[in-house]
């Protein structure tokens, strides 16, 4: 099997990093812009499969030689790239955002972040923009395979040749039906982990193992190239945050990817497209363009109150650029040459890059030092604004305010010895903004008894992403235990209640855009949520408390701003304002009008000044663009409370 370069798919490459940065820029029209990791993978698939049968074909497969030409071609510019970020991160992050970057860190060396960033964050989050190290799961899936993918090869080769296509199949399909499995079942982990990835690398494994026995006649080359070029762009700019990803959608940009490879070529249209100057020159630099974007643009948000403008982000796509050349040129190429640095070398700076980096990240996630370097040179206001403290309020909870994402047996059993003990109890009830409401409740609404039923992404009206969701299992505790229970209050986030064109439902995700429009109230997930409601209304009092406007804020740079006490006017988006209160008023109709629960206005009772309900010289009230902090939690708890007892609610 004969080797040869092809300019095609250094163009190819450029492509792909493109669309990452794009997307992460958040360009207009780039919404699927993710499907370059995508093509990415392939591409890897492809060329790595095609290096190790060309050593076995001619008996110089090593697996020592593999993993030493891995090393040369991933670590010194990821290093590069590390001992970078780690020098700069204590000017952005603070504290608890240094230890969780430390731990990235650790992760990251191990290639594992895909395990960390999947427990942690999802890719399409907005707290994810914010993280420096969050591209590196891609390169962790990558590694991960290629500890097992050479082996495997080599043992089926000297078994029997014929036996590669089979099984390189089969192993793909089962990993494509178990991606898609997992995509409707627990998404971040179809996304984020290896098992429902390898399907994408084997495609490009297959590729390189049959694919030069085919003589493809031109015109079917130009068909096959032009449709394979066609799926790729399809997919990136017509996917987005709400396509279930990876799954069978992600077969538009796997199977383009690999249309391109088999068929482009400098006799066709799409190959010599792919093949001029600029797009193989951006290919070349691309893995370094690839590690160098992300860490620019999340430190970058972390310095801008509001999503940075395009202006902003193409200077730094210039900057990513220009210092991706000069990795390319001065960290990748001499490493690659193997006159210059021996093999022994390679594995000597390896694992002592390896090993100081992972001293960093375990030093920094477990020895508390950063915490106490910002102690030592903060006074009292300061480290209170910094901790989410509230002075003269005790964090400890009573015996009988409890939080649970699930009924269990504890759960039913606690319950029990708290009513008996105390009476009818207040249940709080919904998803991330519904764990708010209990910290705000258990806080202030007077009681010794309150539990919180919640867990975030859980949400009647849909699936969540991770796990399951405690509805239908409250719904049958309640209706065993509904005399103990005072009243059920539900609340959750807003903005998936709301639809944009096109029938895209709302998500957090709509907030990254710089000019936001009006989203419209989505009748049907309403209704599901009424219904729901409805269904625990013969059991025990039920109270919806609305979505409340959330301004979409940096909320880490306003700490920033509260401790240095540089208080200044912040504009939420007018569009922001107007979606929530025509959906409070669409949920307000709709309640009263269709079921017997009881509706309370989040935005009446919350209310909203920008001038001084997002942070002031002693507290920060939110702890990211729509979720409250401790101080938040007591402020806008209190108005909630006054409410509901005005109302004759508690």
């Amino acid at each position: 099997m004969q080797l040869s370069y092809r300019r095609e798919i250094d163009g190819l490459r450029a492509i792909a990093v493109l669309a990452v940065i794009f997307f992460h820029a958040r360009f207009p029209f780039f919404g699927g812009g993710f499907v370059g990791v995508d093509v990415f993978f392939v591409i890897s698939g492809y060329l790595i499969t095609s290096i190790l049968l060309a050593d076995l074909e001619s008996d110089r497969f090593s697996l020592l030689g593999f993993y030493e030409r891995r090393a040369r071609r991933i670590l010194p510019a990821l290093f590069c790239v590390l001992a970078v970020t780690v020098m700069i991160a204590p000017f952005f992050l603070l504290p608890r955002e240094l230890a969780d970057f430390s731990e990235s860190v650790t992760h990251v060396i191990l290639f594992l972040s895909n395990v960390y960033f999947y427990n942690n964050t999802g890719y399409f989050d907005t707290a994810a923009e914010l993280v420096p190290l969050l591209h590196t799961w891609s390169l962790a899936v990558e590694e991960q395979y290629y500890i097992v993918f050479p082996l495997v090869l080599a043992l089926i080769w000297r078994k029997s040749r014929a036996l590669i296509f089979p099984v390189l199949l089969a192993t793909a399909a089962a990993s494509l039906a178990y991606s898609a499995y997992k995509v409707e079942t627990n998404v971040d982990a179809a996304f984020f982990l290896t098992p429902s990835r390898i399907w994408e690398l084997l495609v490009g494994a297959l590729v390189a193992s049959h694919g030069h026995r085919l003589r493809v006649p031109l015109p079917a080359a130009q068909a096959g190239s032009l449709g394979g070029a066609g799926l790729v762009l399809y997919s990136i700019f017509f996917f987005d945050d709400n396509t279930p990803f990876p799954g069978v959608h992600a077969l538009a940009p796997v199977t383009g990817t690999a249309l391109v490879i088999q068929c482009a070529s400098p006799a066709t249209w799409i190959g010599r497209v792919l093949a001029t100057s600029p797009l193989v020159g951006m290919g070349l630099i691309s893995y370094s363009a690839y590690l160098w974007h992300q860490p620019l643009f999340a430190f970058a948000r972390q310095e801008s109150i509001a999503e940075p403008s395009i202006a902003v982000f193409a200077g730094l796509i210039i900057a990513t650029l220009g210092i991706a050349y000069l990795s390319w040129r001065f960290v990748e190429r001499p490493f690659r040459d193997k006159q210059r640095i021996g093999r022994r070398n390679v594995f000597v700076l390896s694992g002592t890059g390896m090993g100081l980096f992972l001293a960093f990240g375990l030093f920094g996630t477990h020895s508390g030092f950063f915490t106490e370097l910002y102690k030592a040179k903060l006074d009292q206001r300061q480290l209170s604004i910094l901790e989410d403290r509230v002075p003269g309020v005790s964090p400890e909870r009573k015996d009988c305010q409890q939080a649970h994402t699930r009924i269990s047996s504890e759960f039913v059993e606690r319950f029990e010895t708290c009513f008996r003990k105390y009476g009818k109890g207040l249940i709080v009830l919904g998803d991330s903004h519904g764990i708010d409401m209990y910290n705000a409740m258990k806080s202030l609404a007077g009681q010794p008894f309150v539990f919180g039923v919640a867990r975030a992404g859980c949400r009647p009206h849909s699936p969540p992403k991770k796990g399951s969701c405690p509805f239908d299992d409250f719904r049958d505790f309640l209706s065993k235990h509904g005399e103990a229970v005072s009243e059920v209050i539900y609340t959750q986030a807003g903005f998936y209640l709301a639809v944009g064109s096109h029938g895209v439902s709302g998500n957090r995700d709509i907030f990254k855009l710089r000019s936001v429009p009006v989203y419209q109230p989505n009748a049907a997930f309403i209704d599901r949520v009424i219904a729901f409601l409805d269904s625990l209304r013969p059991y025990a009092r039920v109270v919806w408390i609305g979505p409340r406007i959330e301004p979409h804020l940096n909320a880490l740079r306003m700490k920033r701003l509260a401790m240095d006490c540089a208080i200044s006017p912040l504009d939420v988006q007018d569009n922001i304002e107007t979606t929530f209160r025509q959906l409070d008023t669409f949920i307000k109709s709709r309640a009263s009008a269709d079921s017997n629960i009881t509706y309370v206005s989040g935005i009446d009772a919350v209310g909203f000044d920008e001038s001084r309900d997002l942070y002031d010289c002693n507290s920060v009230y939110w702890s990211d663009g729509d979720h409250w902090s401790t101080a938040g939690e007591i402020r806008f708890g209190a108005r909630i409370y006054k409410t509901l007892v005005a109302r004759g609610l508690l």
